[in-house]
């Protein structure tokens, strides 16, 4: 994954509501504390026979089923001058205790009566593990590296003896540092190193032949040409300074008049013509090989698709 799709992957999750299955094996589906019946759209596949409960999920209208003794986040809901209002809570709970948790401060676990007013979009701030814990005597990373990142997040790894049996944890808005019990149920990501997932390719290809031949880079592992953002350009360049040309081809593409990244994603770099240069329709990363200690400053650069440059392709 590269650092963008990381951090699309880190706005995700999925949290509680007051939905759950009344009838043993069937469709009887309602809202808890009330005879509603439920009538929107579970995702495909679900729910299960042996599922009784509901979740939300980010950026959906959709629910999903589950077992009443998983983990999850959840939202409660409250009235307020008629409307109802709703709380997210990022803390791991079985259903049953996160539907006691609502009433203990006079809510009540989430009822969605319109999706509309249900604040599914919103980006929330919660913690996903990372691969830190402390052993006893130190901070380490999981593949046993040493870590001092916590000094960054005032208050991570504070007090003057952590005992073993802590655990790191970043939230996924603010990324501040958190210490929590490692028995405690939080959401994860595994981590695969994007530096090795990183192919530069030293052949002089005109844009269309470096799409292809990514695709050919790995017949076991499929690669593609190199997404990025703009914070990702410094870490791109460290990747590419090997090549054999001043600019190496990016998926960056100009068609039926926009902007698009051959794998899909959005484009979100600033700056870029709506209406180029009918011989640049192509977008390459303009090397910085500067050498005298200064931070390097690679660029985007908008080029015509029929040049023949080096390539950096990602395993996708």
């Amino acid at each position: 994954m590269t650092p963008s799709e990381i951090e699309n992957k880190m706005n995700s999750y999925f949290a509680w509501i007051g939905l759950r299955q009344t009838s043993t094996g069937g469709s009887d589906w309602r809202w808890s504390g009330t005879s509603q019946y439920y009538h929107y759209t579970f995702v495909d596949g679900e729910p299960q026979s042996y599922d009784k409960y509901a979740l939300a999920m980010y950026n959906s209208t959709k629910v999903a089923g589950e077992l009443s003794d998983r983990r999850h986040f959840f939202f409660c809901h409250y009235w307020e001058d008629h409307d109802r209002k709703y709380t997210f809570y990022p803390n791991s709970l079985p259903w049953n205790d996160a539907f006691q948790m609502c009433d203990d401060n006079d809510q009540h676990l989430a009822v969605v009566s319109n999706w509309g007013d249900f604040p599914r979009n919103k980006k929330r701030d919660f913690p996903v593990w990372t691969g830190q814990y402390h052993d006893g005597e130190s901070w380490k990373w999981s593949d046993g590296e040493h870590s001092n990142y916590w000094k960054s997040s005032p208050g991570f790894g504070s007090g003057s003896n952590p005992a073993a049996g802590l655990c790191g944890a970043v939230w996924s808005q603010s990324k501040n540092m958190s210490v929590h019990d490692c028995s405690e149920m939080l959401p994860y990501l595994c981590y695969a190193n994007y530096s090795h997932n990183l192919v530069l390719v030293k052949e002089n290809l005109t844009w269309e032949e470096a799409l292809e031949e990514c695709q050919n880079v790995n017949s076991s592992q499929p690669h593609q040409l190199l997404s990025v953002e703009s914070s990702e350009l410094l870490f791109a360049n460290s990747k590419a300074i090997d090549a054999e040309t001043d600019k190496v081809w990016l998926g960056l593409r100009f068609l039926g008049g926009s902007w698009f990244w051959s794998n899909g994603e959005n484009v979100s770099l600033p700056d870029l013509p709506s209406c180029p240069e009918s011989t640049l329709g192509c977008g390459a990363l303009q090397l910085d090989r500067i050498s005298n200690g200064s931070v390097p400053q690679p660029t985007v650069e908008l080029t015509d698709c029929s040049e023949r440059l080096n390539l950096l392709c990602y395993k996708v």
